[in-house]
């Protein structure tokens, strides 16, 4: 709900820049540019006054480290707050918990793990952990899904990414820049055949 006011706020004053500068353009981008670095400013010292900059990077790269001890400490710290938002980070971390120790082939311990993490869950989780517990009947080389997308590599970049967007809305932080999106908006007006994150790298 934040976000969404944030991006139509900034609809707003993109519109008003427009009609205001229209014709100079220097002044439309000049405008946009300063935005987008003072926005880059707050929400680096947000991040330095809070250490919430460092800790976000910790746990992204322990996650990418295939590790998750530190986001289940995060989690835990901040668990009030997630629950309002109805996050699932807590969840999709000890499923993937679970499936390592089935790779592992650590069976009895992934059992011990389910009755332990999953014998509370919530409405709309039901599933999930069918699937996982089906998962033990199963070699990890099935190709059969939902558990050969339940062994996937890919599940922990879905994990970083999941982290990411739940800390954003967390400290409600905006995830782009109006000088970013009005770019992209510049760059499809131009039909450019170039892929915008190859042109610039923010």
């Amino acid at each position: 709900m934040v976000e969404k006011l944030q991006v139509l706020k900034r609809k707003v004053r993109i519109q008003f820049v427009l009609v205001r500068y229209t014709q100079n353009f220097s002044e439309i981008i000049n405008y946009f540019f300063v935005d987008y670095l003072s926005i880059v400013s707050r929400q680096r010292r947000a991040y330095a006054k809070s250490y919430v900059f460092l800790v976000s990077k910790e746990v992204e790269r322990s996650l990418m480290n295939r590790k998750t001890a530190k986001c289940l400490a995060w989690c835990h710290d901040n668990r009030s707050k997630l629950r309002k938002l109805h996050s699932t980070m807590e969840f999709n971390l000890r499923i993937q918990e679970f499936v390592e120790l089935v790779k592992a082939d650590r069976r009895l311990e992934a059992v011990k793990h389910a009755r332990k993490y999953f014998s509370n869950y919530e409405e709309g989780q039901l599933i999930s952990i069918q699937h996982c517990m089906a998962l033990l009947a199963f070699p990890i080389t099935t190709e059969l899904s939902p558990y050969k997308e339940l062994l996937e590599e890919e599940r922990w970049s879905r994990l970083v990414e999941q982290f990411r967007q739940e800390n954003y809305k967390l400290f409600q932080l905006a995830s782009q820049s109006v000088f970013t999106v009005a770019l992209q908006a510049g760059l499809s007006a131009l039909k450019t055949p170039y892929p915008f994150n190859q042109l610039f790298d923010f």
